[in-house]
């Protein structure tokens, strides 16, 4: 039984170095008779060894963050393989979806080893080229994503505060951005808009950037997505509104819509798309949900009805390869 472990060696300064060790020794003591440690320098490079490990893989493990995490799942999507997490990076908002975010390495290593798993959504991005990459957390725009330009270039503070920083900055910046949109609602319903913004978003999970709640009640079991726009205003405004969203009490609010799509195309000049944390497509951008496309190790306690949601429990001896 192979396990393959995907390790960001640079989260949170290197400390997946010890997490290696405590993952290496308890997948040992579960029946894991081959482990290998993947440490690339590039996400391209990741996607290549790990899928060229793929048809003897039982189990993947990912050490980091979200963009170790979005690299895996670009690989695992569809193939019933379970995926764990550790979470070590300084954004884990897909970890955090699922209660895996709080725990420490030892714990979530037991969450891992214990193999409860569900079946949970993924997004696809259809890019320019007609290329495809999936998220599993949230994919931004405007705002959204010039924030994460900002803060991907911010080396102190880390974690919720180098966001928080990024934010401010791009708060008192304030860009407009015009955009055209069309969506596929829930129902089946289509409709467009043709209108400037100050961000559009569409969420598989509650958050992002750490753990600002742009979306609370993303489920990322139920089959679909939230498309979210912000209409633009002055500056007090709209910290009035910042504030709120900070507080996850903003749905009520007239700037900001919130609706169930399973598709969604973007279109803008102005800005370019981010999912997971990293940028990923220039405009236009079409997103759409992929139901139950990826198999993920949970605690038990995240695990709730099945005629609620999508959920499956199993081992992860299941997905050992023939």
């Amino acid at each position: 039984m192979l396990a393959v472990v995907l390790v960001n060696p640079a989260a949170r300064g290197g400390t997946p170095t010890d997490a290696v060790e405590v993952v290496r020794s308890r997948l040992g003591a579960t029946g894991v008779n081959r482990v290998v440690t993947l440490t690339p320098a590039s996400a391209a490079e990741a996607e290549r060894e790990l899928a060229a490990l793929l048809p003897e893989t039982a189990l993947v493990v990912v050490i980091g963050g979200d963009g170790t995490v979005n690299i895996a799942v670009n690989v695992l999507a569809g193939t019933r393989i379970p995926l764990g997490i550790v979470p070590v990076g300084s954004g884990n908002d897909f970890a955090s979806a699922f209660g895996i975010a709080e725990l420490d390495t030892l714990a979530a290593t037991e969450v891992i080893t214990a193999g409860i798993t569900r079946t949970v959504d993924l997004a696809s991005v259809t890019r320019p080229d007609a290329t495809v990459r999936k998220f599993a957390s949230v994919f931004a725009s405007g705002f959204d994503s010039l924030v994460n330009d900002r803060a991907n270039n911010i080396r102190w503070p880390r974690g919720h505060m180098r966001y928080n920083l990024a934010i401010a900055i791009e708060f008192f910046l304030l860009k407009r951005v015009r955009y055209v949109i069309s969506w596929v609602a829930e129902d089946g319903t289509t409709g467009t808009t043709n209108s400037t913004l100050l961000m559009a978003t569409v969420a598989n999970t509650a958050t992002y950037g750490g753990g600002v709640p742009i979306s609370p009640k993303s489920d990322p079991a139920d089959g679909v997505l939230e498309l979210i726009m912000v209409k633009p205003a002055g500056r007090l405004r709209l910290l009035r509104l910042l504030n709120r969203v900070f507080q996850a009490k903003q749905l009520d609010d007239p700037l900001f819509s919130a609706q169930r799509v399973t598709s969604v195309t973007i279109d803008t000049a102005d800005t370019r798309g981010y999912a997971d944390g990293d940028p990923i497509t220039t405009f236009p951008a079409e997103i759409s949900v992929d139901p139950g496309a990826l198999t993920l190790i949970v605690p038990a306690a995240t695990l709730a009805p099945p005629a609620a949601n999508m959920a499956v429990e199993q081992n992860i001896t299941a997905a050992t390869p023939e």
